[in-house]
């Protein structure tokens, strides 16, 4: 092994490391973005393969019971087509999603006030139980 031939690793490595680091600038300068685009695209990618494959829910068919998030697809499909009764039929949580989509964006910092963020996010959580453990009772859905 020549000398020449370890300083090549050594420039390689070098130039790996800040490539590397230079992404990981360009993800904190931009996380935000990062992060709606990544979701944006896998809401695409759900849409496409419960749309064109018909493959639904993984959870139900894994299981044989639905999962707490089954029919908000549905929900936010009907919202589209501004058909709130059946976006309320497919889910009721389905309004909460805003609110949620606030938590994710501010880093959990929807409101001000740290309290109404803690009391909001536990009655969306207590929301989305409810009417988990009603839709399991009736088989609703």
């Amino acid at each position: 092994m020549s000398w020449v031939s370890i300083l090549d690793k050594d420039k390689t490595v070098c130039n790996m490391k800040k490539i590397i680091l230079r992404i990981k600038q360009i993800y904190i300068a931009h996380k935000k973005i990062v992060n709606i685009a990544v979701g944006l695209l896998l809401l695409l990618i759900a849409a496409v393969s419960i749309i064109a494959l018909d493959s639904g829910c993984v959870f139900r068919k894994t299981f044989g019971i639905i999962c707490p998030s089954c029919g908000l697809s549905r929900a936010v499909l009907s919202l589209c087509r501004l058909d709130f009764a059946g976006a309320f039929y497919y889910h009721p949580m389905v309004y909460s999603l805003p609110i949620l989509l606030l938590y994710v964006l501010k880093n959990g910092r929807a409101f001000k006030n740290r309290y109404i963020n803690r009391g909001v996010a536990i009655l969306i959580a207590v929301g989305f139980i409810v009417c988990y453990i009603a839709r399991l009772n009736f088989n609703y859905l």
